[in-house]
């Protein structure tokens, strides 16, 4: 990856730890730009970069991108199954 695109996917994955490390952060393209500081066609090639590199799974709708972080996806997901055992345990 390009200087541009880690630390674009980096702020990303910074976004996601503080909204509950689900691994799925949704945001329009244009908050996404003030996000890089970026302008729109720098924009589209840092995401077209991610996705050559596969490193998330990114979904552009529109005016939207909802970027998918698979680890923390599989770790939230553990985490969950985990809670469930033990709630189920003690009852």
């Amino acid at each position: 990856l390009s200087l541009e695109a880690e630390a674009g996917w980096l702020k990303i994955i910074f976004k996601m730890f503080q909204n509950g490390k689900t691994g799925v952060y949704k945001i329009s393209t244009k908050a996404l730009q003030n996000l890089w500081r970026k302008s729109a066609e720098e924009t589209k090639e840092i995401i077209g970069e991610l996705l050559d590199a596969n490193v998330c799974i990114i979904d552009v709708n529109g005016k939207d991108c909802v970027f998918k972080n698979r680890r923390m996806m599989r770790q939230h997901d553990i985490s969950e199954k985990r809670s469930k055992a033990v709630q189920t345990r003690y009852t």
